[in-house]
């Protein structure tokens, strides 16, 4: 047989423009979709989100046109396998995790200010940051005398969590515009400058009639958030299809979709990869950028065949409507706003199952996360415990730690998890974990196995430590007898036991 050889740039981009093609809305056939779609419980919008009957497939046609024209280009294919948030009529197939896919995490939950703030204050530096929804008011701290933008800003009712905008932020506080009431996303940081309990303050939400705080996947197809620059919490699945090769381009875009990858934001939890090897995207899906699968699903995994394809990932994503632009370098018009993941929340504990272990007394790792004892304790744990080697980073000289104390090398990240984690990069961080000292893998986990620079997760019941210390000990010379360091609290495995 000759042989073809590579692709030419030609090639690759009709490929490109039949899956653009194949991708937009006008293979659509109406009739079929509002059979399949039948009746369809309101999710608490009204007027037209109320019971959705089969009446009539302009209207829908122009719902579905719509969508395509805010979410970018919607592929249809046959829908994947129905789940509790799945679209009435999916029939598709679903990619299988192999018993190590951890099942749907609990829903994000909203906080309250008070809830928020007893958050901060407990969460161990050891623990990595996390983004939730909080109800509640950005203000200038009332306590201290300043003027406009230099007054520093509070979460009203956190016990005083003092709040520091990113990204596209907006009026408030911290541009003299006043205060902000409202449904915010909020990231918690693990490191506190001068010992003040510091939050992140990403966006205001808009959020559901009900309260929220996500939406679904098909509420933001049919329009239900359309101002752009709208931050919104969604539920859904994130997959990708195979990579494909991508043609040279001498400008190319800011942010790139469809090369190397089609990514999507589903309803159902939906597999793209079809037993012959191709693939076609979901028919409820928000069309994503290009690396998305791979930078925000939990716990990504490979699928199928050479491990070409990916596992769904079930998440609360927070989404941004925003134009992607150009770049400076590129030739093109400013195009349409489009949704783009730029976080992912994180499942709070909810007050009835917070801080209590299961009936035979053994804890889950995300019950245990934001326990704080009052005196060192050890519990019994089941969880996965893995590592990962960061060799890539740039380390400091160990300092000196006090008796006592796990030592946490910049070299590698010993977590213990709820679900098995792979991070990728090996610096990645899991969304329910505790970072446990350097060497615990290696020390306590079953049969220990290193790939890629990567410990495979090993499922045990884990002794795990949480052992209260004073911050003053941790001053390079002795401290001052009235030294009043707050309590800081350590977590180490220290055995295990029996199943």
């Amino acid at each position: 047989m000759r042989d073809l050889g590579p692709p030419t740039d030609a090639a690759i981009q009709a490929m490109l423009a039949d899956r653009a093609e194949r991708a937009g809305p006008f293979r659509i056939d109406v009739a079929t979709v509002v059979a399949a779609a039948g009746p369809r419980a309101s999710r608490g919008l009204p007027g037209s989100r109320m019971a959705r009957l089969s009446v009539g497939a302009t209207a829908l046609a122009a719902v579905v046109v719509a969508a395509v024209l805010v979410a970018g280009p919607l592929a249809v294919s046959p829908a994947g396998s129905t789940v509790p948030t799945s679209p009435p009529g999916s029939i598709g197939p679903v990619a299988s995790s192999n018993g190590l896919s951890p099942s749907a995490p609990p829903e994000a939950r909203l906080l309250t200010a008070a809830e928020f703030g007893n958050l901060v204050r407990a969460r161990s530096t050891a623990f990595p940051a996390i983004t939730v929804a909080v109800s509640g008011t950005l203000e200038a701290d009332p306590t201290v005398r300043c003027r406009g933008s230099t007054c520093p800003t509070v979460l009203a009712g956190s016990g005083g969590v003092h709040v520091t905008p990113v990204g596209d932020i907006g009026p408030g506080p911290w541009d003299s515009s006043g205060s902000v009431t409202g449904i915010f996303a909020l990231r918690t940081r693990a490191v506190f400058p001068g010992g003040i309990r510091l939050a992140e303050y990403v966006g205001t939400l808009t959020v559901p009639p009900t309260g929220g705080p996500a939406w679904f996947v098909q509420d933001l197809l049919e329009g239900a958030v359309s101002a752009d620059g709208a931050y919104a919490a969604v539920r859904g699945w994130l997959v990708r299809d195979p990579l494909h090769p991508c043609p040279a381009v001498r400008n190319p875009p800011v942010v790139a979709y469809g090369c190397p990858s089609d990514d999507w934001l589903s309803e159902s939890e939906y597999q793209p990869l079809q037993a012959d090897g191709s693939s076609s995207g979901p028919p409820a899906a928000i069309y994503l950028s290009s690396g998305s699968y791979d930078k925000w699903a939990p716990d990504p995994a490979p699928f199928g065949r050479d491990n070409v394809g990916v596992v769904p990932r079930y998440g609360t994503y927070l989404m941004w409507l925003v134009s992607d632009g150009c770049g400076p370098n590129a030739d093109c018009a400013p195009p349409p706003p489009r949704w783009r993941i730029v976080g992912r929340f994180n499942p709070s504990p909810s007050p009835a199952t917070a801080g209590h272990p299961t009936a035979n007394g053994v804890w889950t790792v995300a019950q245990l996360m934001d326990e704080r004892p009052p005196a060192t304790t050890d519990y019994v744990v089941d969880g996965w415990l893995e590592a990962a080697l960061t060799l890539g980073l740039r380390c400091a000289a160990p300092q000196p730690l006090p008796s006592g104390w796990p030592r946490h090398g910049c070299g590698r990240f010993d977590w213990l998890t709820d679900a098995p984690f792979r991070p990728k990069p090996t610096y990645a961080q899991p969304d329910v974990g505790i970072l446990v000292q350097s060497g615990a893998y290696d020390t306590f986990a079953p049969n220990p196995i290193w790939v890629d620079q990567r410990g495979e997760p090993r499922a045990g019941r884990y002794i795990v430590r949480i052992a209260v210390h004073s911050s003053c000990e941790l001053a390079l010379r002795s401290p001052e007898p009235a030294c009043l360091g707050g309590p800081v609290w350590t977590t180490e495995i220290v055995g295990t036991a029996p199943n």
